[in-house]
């Protein structure tokens, strides 16, 4: 996750910015590697996540972990490294990785609401984590009870923990957090995505579908998890072939992308689940 906006740096290291991250959007990883190398290079900030995301998607794992290490190694005192290599970890399907990068975030910053959230979303992967991730979010909140970023993917975290943890689930807790968030930022991607997770897990179909729908238009190439929550959305609504469409589009899109991200194969699993008790008339 980047946490910097573009520099106040030369036009130049600017534009490359800016061309590395339309890139990065349009999934052309070769030009996101180009241009964030170029960037530093000319003594821009680090951009070790963009240069380590597009390694990765390029089949050059190793190299993506050992850009990220080596960001750790040039500042480690910056809890971002940790949750930059945990983030890619995590897509990877690397799930022990993935929480072993967070519990050093959290050395480095014990208070780094972040640290808390990743963590949560990587525990709920875990048998018998579901205490620990709960923990996790409402600590993440106190530290920080008036970011919206910080409560629209909490939203989000809380919808997929109370698929396997059906006890912690909390629907109209997490709707309230997304419809907050969502308000403010109405043209965001993310925020969106999160407001049409959010409206599913709270059994209202019709306007998950038409704000997921609204997400998908924000972002230049589908998003998987997007795709699986409007795939079991169609299928509530009782649209099996529409719901049978979208996700084969979500698996196709899993397996360009992440197709080992812990949250994605679960997502599979659990479309796989409500598709066929549709088709068998269960519900």
């Amino acid at each position: 996750m980047i946490q910097n906006g573009p520099p106040q740096s030369t036009t130049r290291r600017c534009c490359l910015w800016l061309r590395a991250r339309l890139y990065a959007g349009l999934e052309q990883w070769s030009q996101v590697l180009a241009d964030a190398d170029r960037y530093v290079t000319l003594g821009g900030v680090d951009l070790s996540y963009w240069q380590a995301e597009a390694l990765a998607h390029l089949g050059r794992e190793a190299d993506a972990l050992s850009t990220l290490d080596k960001s750790i190694r040039e500042s480690p005192e910056d809890v971002w490294g940790y949750l930059n290599r945990a983030d890619i970890l995590f897509c990877l399907g690397r799930l022990d990785d993935a929480l072993e990068a967070t519990e050093n975030a959290l050395d480095v910053d014990p208070k780094e609401a972040w640290a808390h959230l990743y963590r949560a979303d990587y525990s709920l992967h875990r048998p018998g984590s579901c205490a620990r991730a709960d923990a996790d979010l409402t600590r993440a909140l106190e530290l920080r009870p008036t970011d919206l970023n910080i409560k629209r993917f909490e939203a989000e975290i809380r919808v997929l923990l109370g698929l396997t943890c059906p006890e912690l689930a909390a629907p109209a807790r997490s709707l309230e957090m997304a419809q907050e968030a969502a308000k403010f930022r109405p043209r965001s991607f993310s925020y969106q995505r999160s407001l049409g997770i959010a409206l599913y897990a709270d059994a209202r179909y019709e306007d998950a579908k038409a704000t997921l729908l609204g997400a998908l238009d924000l972002k230049p190439k589908p998003d998987p998890m997007t795709l699986f929550f409007l795939a079991m959305t169609e299928s509530k609504l009782g649209r099996q072939a529409d719901a049978r469409r979208t996700y084969d589009r979500a698996v196709a899109r899993m397996n360009e992308t992440w197709p080992k991200s812990p949250d994605l194969v679960m997502l599979k699993a659990e479309a796989v689940r409500l598709l066929d008790r549709s088709f068998r008339g269960e519900g």
